[in-house]
């Protein structure tokens, strides 16, 4: 990909994954998701009554470092 001035223009990788799920010191549940939609990365707290988004971004570094200062512990899928 190029853009006018003939240098490459830099790709974003997409990273697809099911919803990751977790919970915070406090009970809170977590989940983090991909939306394919704004293609963006969620941090939804209250995940499983539909949650409210705390954090979204294009890269998913910056939402598990969201992720990390809000205590979040995620579960190991069996």
């Amino acid at each position: 990909m190029k853009n006018m001035k003939g240098k490459k223009v830099q790709q974003r990788t997409v990273i697809k994954f099911d919803a990751i799920n977790g919970e915070s010191a406090d009970g809170t549940h977590w989940e983090l998701e991909y939306s394919k939609v704004s293609k963006r990365y969620n941090l939804r707290s209250g995940a499983d009554q539909g949650g409210d988004i705390v954090y979204s971004h294009m890269s998913l570094t910056a939402v598990k470092n969201k992720a990390v200062d809000k205590e979040v512990v995620w579960r190991k899928v069996a």
